[in-house]
């Protein structure tokens, strides 16, 4: 169901997108994360800096001793977020660097907030993709998450755009769209590992909607475009490291996991 954008919708549009980015930078302006670098934090940023000022990918720290020290690469984490951060990482961390990147990381999640419109409009009335754009805006959680230097931000804005994508493919079927979508599949992967399965329950959804001929065309192209972002990231892992993934995080998640009310 696709709309023409009246005059009145795109007012309120421009209305919950300013709110929602006030809301967002008021978040990220006014809340004192104390540390803001430990745990997972830390590692990402580590990764940024380490790529940037050593051009390699480690999560190990910084020797204040010998600055210049060299570090061991590893892949403990996947490199989407922290390539993201290496844009930011111009120097040791510091409050105008991380105000910078909270300040990006509002205007990816206001992007969100577009981006839900514009997935939904094509499935809803306009009045009805305005309210769950407003909702999107007001989520307290896709709020408060851009004050930290953690993955959900990004995420959630590819994990939209695969959507709106998807939208669009189904709308009207093109070899050139699927290979975007397994793309961007790729990409946030790359942030997220926990989607890099996505795509196989896709071919078989389109093998099963489409049929065999152009289930497996569409399927191809979706797969060679996940490829095509995804696999660099597999061959620098085998060439450096001599493995395909660093398993140590799933392991660890779900050996504690297997402690009821673990602490």
């Amino acid at each position: 169901m696709t709309h023409k954008f009246s005059r009145l919708t795109v007012l309120i549009l421009i209305s919950i997108l300013a709110l929602g980015f006030y809301l967002r930078w008021e978040s990220v302006s006014r809340t004192e994360v104390i540390k803001p670098l430990r745990a997972d934090a830390g590692q990402y940023f580590m990764y940024a800096y380490n790529l940037r000022h050593k051009h390699t990918y480690s999560h190990q720290g910084l020797n204040t001793e010998i600055p210049d020290s060299q570090v061991k690469p590893d892949a403990m984490r996947s490199p989407g977020y922290p390539l993201f951060l290496s844009l930011f990482v111009d120097g040791l961390p510091d409050g105008k660097m991380l105000n910078r990147i909270q300040f990006w990381q509002a205007l990816i999640s206001t992007a969100t907030i577009l981006l839900t419109f514009l997935l939904f409009q094509k499935l809803l009335p306009p009045l009805w993709a305005l309210g769950v754009s407003l909702l999107t805006a007001l989520s307290p959680h896709l709020i408060v998450s851009n004050s930290y230097l953690l993955t959900e931000t990004l995420f959630c804005f590819l994990l939209v755009m695969v959507g709106w994508l998807m939208v669009l493919f189904f709308k009207r079927q093109s070899l050139w769209l699927g290979t975007v979508i397994g793309c961007a599949i790729g990409i946030a992967t790359l942030v997220r590992p926990s989607l890099q399965f996505f795509s196989i329950g896709l071919v078989l959804f389109l093998l099963f909607h489409y049929g065999w001929k152009m289930g497996s065309r569409y399927a191809a192209v979706i797969l060679i475009g996940f490829a095509f972002a995804f696999l660099p990231w597999i061959g620098r892992n085998m060439v450096t490291l001599g493995i395909a993934t660093d398993q140590r995080l799933a392991i660890n998640f779900l050996h504690h996991g297997m402690y009821p009310d673990f602490m």
